[in-house]
């Protein structure tokens, strides 16, 4: 907030210093140590002050002074005024935030009208960056709001400061509803969107299902899978804050003219929540269309925080590639046109349930808000028409920097936006015009090989040896590539390993690489498609031709097995844990005297199954010290030959399918049955069925990316790569040896120490006898852990840390109202306390907001679990109450006593006598 102030401040009017002055330094500091730097009395007038700059922002009138809500006028020193402090310094932070949102609001709509978004570079910038801007001003307006109506209306107003403040919290993001107070899993989507490896909940893969789909054009399947995933709570209450956000306007895809002041998003939401969390599941499914865009616009979000993904998917032609978003760039057209009918709807649903419930005739709430967002998102069609602005008058506005209208087009997710047009994406790769050839060629003579068989009732799923040589020989691609020698081939290999971008190289750098004449090299340059970079390849020369695609296989084979060299610094590491682990430190071959699981990682070709014992970051949080391989054997060589390890899984469904089909191949001989062209002519009128359209597409696949014969998983060894010093991709997981105990690890972005790769989960007494001080992180549970310091005792029994990060480890919770020991010397939102696994209980979180120390203690010692309000509420009134009707102590019982003693003293003095 502190940057946003320093830059929108230096463009305020003159005004600005006429009416505010300047701005103080509690505004932006912490809100906690805001009171102890200003009185309410100028907390109120500063509020003045910023009410009567956002009077003019809004007006253009500069009026004498604005209104300020009469309860904030409080006597100087007066116990309401102690009370209050933090709202009035809450209210006037709002204030604040309501004036910089005018002020961005103002300068959006200088820059551009709502009804359209810039293309020039200047005014897109600009545009961006008051969005950006005036989203923040808006979350910061709203966090105060809330909080300021907390306050107000909580019941701890009469109780002392520390426990107001302790039961109310601080404005924060979490208070509003908001696309920035949903969950933040930018890291996660990447993980899922790259590859079928991520592992998570249930919930958290539903969500995910959701922002996939909604990448995609068209309506059809997007229903299903909503009400799949909102059957998940979890994923239904982030639907529903999302819609809410949306409605609201509580993004940064919006114009700043088009989001309502705080006063009416505070009315809005309070008249849409209660029906749309009672109605849930009704309402999700009845505006699936509204609920679509919703999705979109958070993706677009999550986008921001992952630009190098973003990028990269849009320079590929991927759907997610349209996601852009303030202040990185200007959201879609279509995009900021359903942001803002879905804040008319909200506006004009939240009107409609103000009026009907003022009725005295029975109302349908639910029905009333959906037939609002209805009216102003529609619905979207099943089909994939375009229906948006075409590609050539993008450009063509582009290029004569004209506005783009704001217009709301359902399918704006499609082919027919620029990112997707060849023309924009400039000169085609060289890898997709290799693979559209080589697949050509051999769809070519496998489709009518296919129908062949069609006609004769036999459908070819694979190939057997014969047909296989005999179609992948005689296909042009290869006997091209047949005419190079061993070292035209070998001058090849060197070229691709020598660039390391070779797969991402363009046509017209590898048609010079290869030595293209000279015209053909200028149209390569010129060309903008694949379709028409293929033309030029096939008029090429036959020796160039071939060299271009021997790159390009060559190039193919690097990008499927992808290795990192990690370093010298890192490589002594390794050894040195790798010495440690084996006990091989005085080794002079560290590398030679290991065993081969240690530093070898091992893959099976045929089931892609890593065998080796790994750390993984979604297994529990325990020591791992595990080496070697699972579900594997071992091939004795003979006399002088070397072992190999190969995988022993049994045969699946997969493998024996393919050797029936194999066998069926074999069986049939379809290549010795005569061609008819009357069966032949039924099997290509049979082809516009879509049913069979799909399978010969599926037998295609199937058949160009078999092997000569089929092989099982122990047929042949395991693929074994050192991980020494490298990190290495397989199966689009990431591979590599930790650098303090040398357990192999799944590479993950969390698993870092320093500089260097960590499984965090070292056991250090293992390594090196029990000498844990080494500088290796512990396997510490971060659920409670805001602060994690060894040095601390548990709070209770005074017991160490564990030496050694066994699976017993300390919880760490925040202790606000904890005064003694370390805690008295740290202001209250750094005191932690330590519980041992002893001494933790599940309450002891929740307890340190509100309760002393010596009240948590003594429930410890008394293995009791505290009523949480006892001390303020009803039953505190009540037990006052009692305490206050009962009875003093009556004290005629005195001097009966007296009496008595005296009797006592007199008896024993007789018997003394």
């Amino acid at each position: 907030m502190s940057r946003l102030q320093s830059d929108m401040i230096e463009t305020f009017p003159f005004e600005f210093r006429r009416v505010v002055v300047s701005v103080p330094l509690w505004i932006t500091m912490d809100f906690y140590k805001a009171p102890t730097m200003v009185s309410a009395r100028d907390a109120i007038e500063y509020m003045r002050r910023f009410a009567r700059m956002n009077e003019y922002l809004l007006t253009d009138e500069l009026h004498m002074d604005s209104s300020v809500p009469t309860w904030l006028i409080v006597k100087s020193g007066s116990q309401d005024m102690e009370q209050s402090i933090h709202e009035i310094i809450a209210t006037c932070r709002m204030t604040y935030g309501a004036m910089l949102e005018a002020f961005a609001r103002k300068k959006a709509l200088d820059t551009i009208s709502p009804t359209h978004i810039p293309t020039s570079a200047k005014d897109e910038q600009v545009f961006s960056r008051c969005c950006s801007d005036a989203y923040l001003c808006g979350l910061w307006t709203d966090a105060h709001a809330v909080y300021a109506a907390r306050v107000i209306g909580t019941s701890f107003m009469k109780k002392q400061l520390s426990n107001d403040r302790v039961a109310v919290g601080i404005p924060c993001v979490r208070l509003t509803r908001s696309v920035s107070a949903l969950p933040l899993i930018a890291d996660q989507f990447v993980r899922f969107f790259n590859g079928k490896s991520f592992k998570a909940d249930g919930q958290t893969k539903s969500l995910m299902i959701l922002l996939v789909r909604c990448t995609q054009s068209g309506s059809r399947g997007w229903e299903p899978s909503l009400k799949s995933a909102i059957s998940n709570t979890a994923v239904r209450n982030v639907c529903n804050g999302l819609l809410l956000a949306c409605c609201v306007g509580m993004h940064p895809q919006l114009h700043p003219m088009c989001r309502p002041t705080w006063q009416r998003r505070h009315i809005t939401l309070a008249l849409l929540e209660s029906v749309i969390n009672t109605h849930s599941s009704a309402i999700l499914l009845a505006c699936n269309s509204a609920v679509k865009e919703c999705m979109r616009i958070y993706l677009c979000s999550l986008m921001n925080d992952i630009p190098a993904m973003r990028s990269a998917t849009a320079s590929c032609g991927l759907g997610i590639g349209l996601f852009t978003s303030s202040p990185v760039g200007i959201a879609n057209s279509s995009l900021h046109a359903a942001a803002q009918n879905l804040v008319n709807g909200g506006e004009a649903a939240a009107k409609a349930i103000a009026e009907a419930r003022k009725s005295k005739h029975p109302i349908n709430l639910k029905q009333i808000f959906i037939n609002e967002i209805q009216k102003c998102m529609g619905g979207e069609l099943r089909s994939r028409k375009r229906t948006l602005l075409t590609a050539r008058k993008f450009l063509a506005a582009s290029a004569k920097f004209q506005p783009i209208d704001v217009v709301y087009g359902p399918s704006w997710v499609s082919r027919g936006q620029p990112t997707y047009l060849e023309d924009v994406c400039g000169v085609p790769m060289a890898m997709d015009i290799a693979r559209d050839v080589l697949s050509k060629n051999f769809r070519m003579q496998f489709i009518p090989f296919w129908l062949h068989g069609h006609a004769n009732g036999s459908r070819i799923g694979r190939l057997n040896r014969w047909q296989y040589q005999h179609m992948h020989e005689n296909a042009p691609s290869h006997r091209v590539t047949a005419l190079l020698n061993d070292a035209q081939i070998l001058s090849m290999f060197r070229k691709m390993t020598q660039n390391r971008l070779s797969s991402f190289i363009s046509v017209h750098e590898l048609a010079q690489s290869v030595g293209v004449d000279g015209d053909n090299l200028q149209k390569f340059e010129a060309c903008k498609n694949v379709t028409a970079a293929i033309s030029i390849l096939m008029n090429c020369d036959a020796e160039s031709g071939a060299k271009f695609l021997t790159y390009c296989k060559l190039a193919s084979l690097k990008e499927k097995f992808l290795a990192y060299d990690l370093g010298p610094r890192t490589r002594k590491m390794q050894l040195k844990a790798l010495g440690l682990r084996y006990e091989l430190e005085d080794s002079a071959n560290i590398e030679a005297d290991l065993p081969p699981h240690a530093s070898n990682i091992y893959w099976c070709t045929e089931c892609n199954r890593v065998p080796n014992a790994c750390v993984e970051g979604g297994s529990k949080n325990v020591l791992h010290n595990e080496v070697g391989v699972s579900q594997t054997m071992q091939r004795v060589a003979g006399l002088g030959g070397d072992s190999d390890i190969r995988c022993a899984r049994r045969s699946s469904a997969a493998l024996r399918t393919a050797q029936q089909k194999a066998r069926n191949s074999i069986t049939n001989m379809v290549e010795f049955v005569d061609v008819e062209c009357d069966k032949l002519r039924s099997a290509l009128e049979e082809n516009g069925d879509v049913c069979h359209t799909a399978r010969i597409r599926r037998d295609v696949k199937g058949c160009s990316e078999q092997q000569e014969h089929v092989i099982a998983c122990g047929d042949t060894p395991m693929l074994k790569v050192s991980l020494i010093g490298k990190c290495i991709r397989i199966c689009a997981n990431w591979y590599a040896l930790c650098s303090h105990c040398a357990s192999i690890m799944k590479v993950d972005q969390s698993m870092r120490f320093g500089c260097e790769l960590s499984c965090r989960r070292c056991d250090l007494s293992m390594l090196n006898g029990g000498n844990t001080h080494r500088s290796v992180p512990p396997a510490m549970d971060t659920t409670f852990c805001f602060q994690g310091e060894k040095t601390l005792r548990c709070r209770f029994c005074g017991k160490k840390p564990p030496s050694t990060m066994s699976a017993s480890r300390f919880k760490f919770v925040r202790a606000p109202l904890d005064a003694t020991g370390r805690n008295k010397r740290l202001p209250p939102p750094l005191r932690t306390a330590a519980y041992c696994s002893s001494h933790w209980r599940p309450w002891v979180g929740a307890a340190h907001k509100t309760m002393p120390m010596n009240v948590i203690l003594a429930h410890i010692s008394e293995k009791a679990m505290p009523v949480f309000g006892a001390d303020s509420g009803r039953r505190a009134t009540e037990r006052n109450t009692i305490k206050k009707a009962k009875s003093t102590k009556s004290t005629s019982n005195a001097a009966i006593e007296k009496r008595m003693r005296q009797r006592i003293r007199m008896s024993n003095a007789h018997l003394k006598k």
